[in-house]
């Protein structure tokens, strides 16, 4: 495809993981409110949360739309 190859196998894992470290580290911690204390799935919270996105993704797209 005419891009650069990292030919050394130990270097195609370091290198792409070092260049994105800084972006990677600036991201927000992101903590669901859809599992429990123990780490398990709360079916009602996950799609309290999903409908909470969907609605605040949804709207911006429907008013391009139209």
């Amino acid at each position: 495809m005419g891009g650069l190859v990292i030919s050394n196998p130990i270097y195609r894992e370091v290198i792409p993981r070092v260049l994105v470290q800084g972006t990677q580290d600036s991201l927000p911690l992101i903590i669901p409110s859809w599992l429990t204390t123990t780490g398990e799935l709360n079916i009602d919270a996950l799609l309290t949360a999903f409908l909470k996105f969907w609605r605040q993704q949804v709207e911006p797209l429907l008013s391009r739309a139209c």
